[in-house]
């Protein structure tokens, strides 16, 4: 059986297919390690459509340019959307998403994840149109989607219909990677304004008295003795007498 064997080594190898067999047993043996540094580019489609703010804010892209030539990888975004303000809204949408996900297990599954989500009105102020809450699943980590967004162009369009755009933002590190089991992976946008106009905008003259007033009975509040020097004294005269009585704060 031995010399059959070293016969049957010989010939393969004065036919060199040895070698060729012994190269397909180390391709294979590779297979499981490439396929787990593999990207999964094809989530770029559901996060655009996840982060795609509710109209009249929401965007129209025209052009998607993926460049994974580096080790992070980057997208240019083009597009138009109605004005200023929802080109704002879309921008703050990209930079506040959060990536929620789950390791792969070593048998390549993980535990289910249930999701709790709600959608918004629609009223343009809050994020996009899949805004879902966070969940309590102790297995699920969470990281920003985007390590960078930033707007490099932006003006009205030539056919005058809206503003144009263009957005660069460069993805987390596990935003396509193969180790995310795809059943947990979702993107969540934290509930808030995505618009700085409420911040911004200027107070009413009753918000500011409103706010004067908080603040002085905040100061009165501190005061020793009732010896506060927040306190106005205001004349007011009756019939002959003048009486001093204590007024507001202000």
């Amino acid at each position: 059986s031995i010399n059959t064997n070293k016969a049957t080594i010989n010939s393969a190898i004065e036919d060199k297919q040895l070698n060729e067999y012994l190269t397909i047993q180390n391709q294979l043996a590779q297979i499981d390690g490439l396929k787990s540094q593999q990207l999964v580019y094809s989530r770029i489609m559901d996060y655009l459509v996840q982060l795609n703010p509710a109209s009249p804010n929401n965007a129209e892209l025209s052009s998607v340019d993926l460049d994974t030539s580096s080790s992070a990888v980057t997208a240019q975004l083009e597009g138009t959307v109605q004005n200023f303000e929802a080109l704002n809204v879309y921008k703050t949408t990209l930079a506040s998403a959060e990536l929620v996900y789950e390791e792969k297990s070593e048998d390549g599954t993980s535990s289910e994840v249930t999701d709790s989500s709600s959608s918004d009105g629609g009223n343009g102020e809050t994020s996009g149109n899949n805004d879902t809450s966070t969940t309590d699943n102790t297995d699920a980590q969470r990281e920003k989607l985007f390590t960078a967004v930033s707007v490099d162009e932006q003006g009205y369009s030539n056919s005058g219909d809206g503003v144009s755009f263009v957005i660069s933002v460069t993805f987390s590190e596990k935003a396509f990677s193969q180790t995310i089991d795809d059943d947990s992976l979702r993107v969540e946008v934290p509930k808030e304004t995505t618009s700085d106009g409420d911040r911004n905008a200027p107070k009413t003259e009753d918000e500011s008295e409103g706010d004067n007033s908080d603040q002085g009975s905040s100061a009165a509040g501190n005061g020793n003795d009732g010896d506060d020097q927040q306190h106005t004294f205001n004349s007011t005269e009756t019939d002959d007498t003048t009486s001093t009585t204590t007024g507001e704060n202000n």
